[in-house]
């Protein structure tokens, strides 16, 4: 190694020469020199290249994405909604898909280990409860009731097919 090192150092070595003359020996040596500092370079930039080119690719940086496809997603506080509902005078009709399809994007490494069950699909209706109270009972009412999607971290939520529910308020006297 120690050889190889004083080989590339006398090799870039700026000579100094003394005679005024040129001939054409001295003239061809230095264009043979920086051919082969043009080769040199040349071979330290593809492996530089490659070596680059590697790392990206096993890194597992690269972004990729899933589909998933929900059915039978979780309604929260749907009694206390249904009561609150009941109290102001509604009857409640929810109509909701049967099926949530999205994608999410994120590092293929992680995305293809993501399981179906570290991802759920609600809606909570807790926020739509006092919206039931006050709102007038004397004809017929109708809520769009958000669908959340909460995945782990460094996932995006897009193309999702039903982004909420409709909740019909029917008056129970009308």
């Amino acid at each position: 190694m120690k050889d190889f090192l004083l080989y590339i150092k006398n090799f870039f070595k700026t000579q100094t020469h003394q005679k005024t003359n040129r001939n054409e020996t001295d003239d061809y040596n230095t264009v043979q020199k920086s051919k082969k500092f043009d080769i040199i370079i040349r071979i330290i930039s593809v492996l530089g290249a490659i070596i680059i080119w590697l790392c990206a690719v096993t890194s597992g940086s690269a972004v990729n994405e899933r589909m998933f496809t929900h059915s039978n997603f979780e309604i929260k506080n749907e009694g206390s909604f249904l009561s609150a509902a009941k109290q102001s005078g509604f009857n409640v009709i929810i109509e909701k898909e049967n099926t949530v399809s999205f994608t999410l994007k994120g590092r293929k490494k992680l995305i293809d280990k993501l399981q179906e069950n570290e991802v759920f699909v609600y809606v909570d209706l807790e926020s739509y409860i006092e919206t039931v109270n006050t709102i007038p009972n004397d004809t017929e009412q109708i809520i769009k009731a958000e669908i959340t999607i909460e995945a782990p971290r460094y996932f995006q939520v897009s193309n999702v097919s039903v982004e909420s529910i409709t909740i019909k308020l029917i008056p129970i006297n009308g």
